[in-house]
């Protein structure tokens, strides 16, 4: 998301002769509305291809469109197209992980590594700004995302898929019978 920005204004300034560089808004609209797509698209996959292999597909795809954003020859056309389609499968393996992680981790393991990848994250976003601010050429920005994405493929292929799994319910009816009772609220596993 934050390389586009740096390929639209550089193509904005160079067709305007002498005025400042403008960001093109309609370019990067159109990846915006590539996200807006993913999450039906996501929704779809995740029941129909799995868990696991909803996020390979997507970060994979995310993968090659993040190599092709560092090919600035490709022209804005073509680097808009890639944006979109990395955006869109950034944020359609995004939907599958967000399902896939309830159901495989129970709630305290979550919170840790909840806060342990928020570190992380933070980390990447002191990162990031250096990465397009033009220290690194757009060639090497787009091999880096490249290649987070393609980790992500690695770490999702030794996780088990929890689509055909049906989450327990177990004294839930024990629960909704008794809603004071003390007992059916302890022996509930929902």
């Amino acid at each position: 998301v934050m390389l586009l920005p740096r390929i639209l204004q550089r193509n904005a300034s160079s067709n305007s002769g002498t005025c400042p560089p403008q960001l093109d808004f309609i370019h990067l609209t159109e990846s915006c509305l590539a996200e807006f797509l993913s999450v039906i698209v996501g929704f779809l996959a995740i029941d129909t291809l799995g868990r696991k292999v909803s996020q390979m597909a997507f970060y994979g795809l995310c993968g090659c469109a993040a190599f092709a954003l560092g090919f600035e020859k490709l022209g804005l056309t073509r680097l808009t197209a890639a944006a979109c389609l990395g955006r869109f499968a950034a944020n359609g393996g995004l939907c599958a992980t967000w399902t896939h992680t309830p159901e495989l981790f129970p709630v305290e393991v979550r919170g840790q590594l909840h806060c342990f990848l928020e570190a992380i994250c933070k980390i990447g976003g002191a990162v990031a700004p250096f990465m397009i601010s033009g220290a690194l050429s757009q060639l090497t920005c787009g091999m880096i995302m490249a290649g987070i994405s393609f980790l992500a493929v690695a770490a999702v292929a030794f996780l088990p898929e929890t689509a055909p799994r049906r989450l327990s319910c177990e004294g839930w009816s024990n629960f909704e019978e008794s809603e004071t009772s003390d007992e059916s609220i302890e022996t509930s596993n929902c």
